[in-house]
Order: structure tokens, then sequence, then C-alpha cells
């Protein structure tokens, strides 16, 4: 049977591998414990959302490929702005799953121009804790799976997900379920003589949660932290 990655680009791997580093064994770390001299190799891939009373989240920061995808600055405007119809609602259900339960999600893009030219890209979400409040913020990276030529000059207009899978920190990492879950989250359809079977893979430490469906992986969760530092610019 087909081998399907943990990660599809290795930015991902590399911002989760720092991510759970820094948490230990807390459910996430803190803002300040985001050290860009850390991540330097795949700063540009990185953004920081803000997660606002009212269910809105706003990017904060944003790296320069992620600027670049989306051919503009992006700090100040509205994350799910860039999203419509049924893909709004699942990436806003998804994020409020992230911020609540503590989760890692990692999502399989396809973004299209206004010339249906399409782009694949992989976005990885991770809760951060914000010092002395209640606060919290999204860690994430979107980094494409190709290099079109026309990256950077006609921004994805229409966003659609794929797959998404999500990570729970807590028992020993997990493998991912396969790309076009179809029979998982009901909208995803097979690539071109991709065989049923892939459609749906069981796993042992797998739970429903809501639309989603979780693979316990990481580390135990249960201590806190009071660490303190300055927020990072883009």
């Amino acid at each position: 049977m087909k081998q399907y990655p943990r990660f599809l680009h290795p930015a991902s791997l590399e911002l989760y591998n720092y991510w759970n580093a820094q948490r230990g064994a807390r459910t996430a770390p803190y803002r300040s414990e985001i050290e860009p001299a850390d991540i330097r190799d795949v700063l540009s891939d990185i953004f920081i959302l803000d997660v606002e009373g009212d269910g809105r989240y706003v990017w904060r920061l944003a790296g320069t490929r992620v600027c670049t995808v989306h051919c503009r600055e992006l700090k100040g405007r509205n994350f799910i702005s860039d999203w419509a119809g049924d893909n709004e609602e699942q990436m806003r259900s998804l994020l409020r799953t992230v911020v609540d339960k503590n989760l890692v999600a990692v999502v399989e893009i396809i973004g299209r121009n206004t010339r249906n030219q399409s782009i694949e890209m992989e976005m990885i979400l991770m809760p951060l804790h914000v010092e002395g409040s209640n606060e919290k913020r999204v860690l994430g990276c979107l980094a494409p799976l190709d290099q079109p030529y026309w990256l950077g000059i006609s921004p994805p207009v229409n966003r659609e997900i794929v797959t998404t899978r999500v990570i729970w920190p807590s028992t020993p990492f997990g493998d991912p379920l396969p790309r076009r879950a179809a029979a998982i989250f009901g909208r995803a359809q097979p690539r071109q003589n991709e065989p049923a079977s892939l459609l749906f893979m069981p796993h042992a430490n797998m739970r429903r949660i809501r639309h989603l469906v979780v693979l316990d992986g990481g580390k135990k969760a249960t201590a806190t932290n009071n660490g303190g530092g300055p927020d990072f610019a883009a």
C-alpha cells in the first residue's frame, strides 16, 4: 500500500518539531518562547494569528513567502476572509478546535487563481499561550508544494480544503490519514486512478471530535509555565 508522509513539506515538519520541543510537557508553548533565530530557515513560511473575542482570526504577522503567495501585505487582515462557502465554515471550525482543544492541525489546500490555475499548499496550525492572560494565538506555516510561474503574481482567490489531519499532543506521534480522505470528511475526492482503499485508513489512536478525526501524538500535556518575553515582528 502507498505510504503517506506525516508532512508533505519540510517546513511544516521543522516548525512542528520546534513547537513540540518548546512546549515540553504542556499543551502549547508561550508566545515569547518562539525565537525567530531558532527557526530562521523557515521564517518566511511562518505566520501568527490573533484570536479575537468576536470569533475573528487576524493576521498578526506573516513571513515574506506567505505574503508572496497572497500578493499583498497581510498584517491586520481577517484570515477568514480568504475562504468562502463550506471551506470558510470548515476553517473557522478547525481554528476553534485548535485553540479550544490545543490540537495541531495539518491542512492540505488547493488554491486557484482567476484563470483557474491551481497550486497545492500545506498549512499547519498550532496553539500558542500568551503570558499573563487567557488569550491564545495560532502559530502557522503555509508552504506551497510546487512553484508555478504565476506564484507571487496572481493570488489563489478560490481555496479548497482537501484534507484535514489533527494531532492530539498526548501520546507517541501517530501516522496521519491519507490524502483525499473522502470517507471521513465527505467533500474531498480521490485523484484520478487512486485506489478506493486509500480513502480511509483506520488507526488505533483515532478519535472523533465533531467533524475532525484526531490522531494521538506528541508528548503528554500536564504542566504549565510562567515564562515571559516580547513579541517579534515580521
